[in-house]
């Protein structure tokens, strides 16, 4: 599970990326600050086992940050693929309850560039500042509900795939993480398993297509080559006829003429 946040975010606070890296782990292995600046500075792996299955989650430092130099970002973009060898289940996209910007909406777009178009499908949204929905007793489908239609876009490009993060209630949520998390883990990978198949049948029927059109044109240009080559046998055969017909009548005029001599 690599963990990414928007350019722009502050997710080094405890209501943070780290801070929730921290919480699906169930333990403290990424440190994570309350001032407003980034802790990570670098991919870390850390791993737990959640459920019946062995998780790793990769904090990332900032992959998106306009901040950081691209020469930065490309080395730590690779560490991050080495990391998640042979390549990333699920890429936590962590946005903040109550904060929502364009930036955050392109993310998306920007892990598939990175990472390639298949990535959209291991993508899910994280919420953190889940405590403070539910002290205000608002359930999370009505938030999203409520949220601006780019939100609700963002949600439905991963295929309805969230789930909220209380950081600060890391005991009383632990045991709900895990068995949540496990069952999404197991359907997001089903989910991918099938958009993946579904696009090599896609590709299988253009390449049988294009072989078969390919065929065609080929059949086309045997049956056009075939045309011209018997026009033009058919040609020469004629010119061959007429230059014999007229060596023949040549040859039959001089013999006239030799028997009138005679």
């Amino acid at each position: 599970m690599v963990a990414v946040a928007p350019p722009g975010h502050h997710v080094a606070t405890p209501l943070g990326k780290s801070a929730t890296g921290n919480t699906i782990l169930g333990k403290k292995e990424f440190k994570s600050s309350a001032l407003m600046m980034s802790v990570t500075t670098k991919c870390k792996r850390k791993t737990a086992v959640i459920g019946s299955r062995q998780v790793q989650v990769i904090d990332t430092p900032g992959l998106f940050d306009t901040t950081v130099s691209h020469e930065k970002i490309r080395e730590e973009i690779g560490k991050c693929i080495t990391m998640s060898s042979p390549g990333p289940h699920v890429f936590l996209l962590l946005l903040t309850v109550g904060r929502f910007t364009q930036e955050e909406r392109e993310t998306v777009k920007m892990i598939q560039e990175i990472f390639g178009e298949y990535s959209k499908a291991y993508t899910m949204v994280g919420f953190t500042r889940g405590e403070e929905l539910r002290d205000e007793g608002i359930a999370i489908e009505k938030y999203i509900e409520k949220s601006p239609p780019a939100l609700q876009e963002l949600i439905k490009d991963c295929s309805g795939r969230y789930h909220v993060f209380c950081n600060k209630d890391k005991d009383t949520q632990a045991q709900q993480i895990k068995l949540t998390l496990e069952k999404k883990l197991r359907n997001l990978r089903g989910e991918a398993v099938k958009e993946r198949d579904e696009d090599i049948k896609r590709l299988e029927e253009l390449r049988a297509n294009l072989e078969k059109n390919h065929e065609k044109k080929i059949n086309e240009i045997d049956s056009e080559v075939f045309t011209e080559l018997a026009r033009s046998r058919a040609g020469i055969r004629r010119r061959a006829e007429k230059a014999e017909a007229k060596a023949m009548a040549k040859s039959l005029q001089h013999n006239q003429q030799k028997c009138t001599i005679s």
